[in-house]
């Protein structure tokens, strides 16, 4: 998926996304292969959250943030909660990882960062998650945060419903 659009005040910024597809099949590869070293569940890939996750990316691109909340101030729970229903589930967990890298950057090395984090790892091996959905885009001027720099764009969003 080629994306353009023009924003911004005067002088107008023009940017370029680009969906890369075999990025989100080789970050969903990388984890399974870190969840099997530690003997967790592999996970199955989700619509619903990648939707999730592609909607997330598209919408830092466009308005130039980064973070898991969004400018409406929905939580990333709320925001999943769209795409990923919890209606007619006893349980219901969701959790994401995010990235932005100066382009280009491999699967592997995406999973390795997330790891070095507290956080992400925490994410990464939490053994109750059972899916994933991922995004990933490459994206040419993008503003804000981006400062106008060739970044990748990368969102992993993890659920499991029951």
């Amino acid at each position: 998926m080629l994306l353009m659009a023009t924003f911004g005040a005067a002088p107008a910024a023009a940017w370029e996304m680009q969906s890369l597809a075999q990025l989100r099949t080789d970050v969903r590869s990388e984890i399974n292969v870190v969840r099997a070293q530690y003997g967790l569940p592999l996970l199955r890939p989700s619509r619903p959250l990648g939707r999730a996750a592609a909607q997330h990316v598209y919408e830092m691109a466009v308005l130039g943030y980064f973070g898991h909340g969004s400018p409406n101030r929905a939580s990333f729970a709320g925001r999943l909660a769209l795409y990923y229903a919890p209606r007619g589930y006893a349980s219901w967990y969701v959790g994401e990882t995010l990235l932005w890298w100066a382009v280009p950057i491999q699967a592997q090395t995406i999973v390795q960062l997330w790891f070095r984090s507290p956080s992400h790892r925490r994410e990464l091996l939490a053994p109750r998650f059972r899916e994933v959905g991922i995004a990933a885009a490459e994206v040419a001027g993008a503003g804000g945060v981006y400062a106008g720099r060739q970044v990748t764009l990368v969102g992993a969003d993890f659920g499991v419903r029951r």
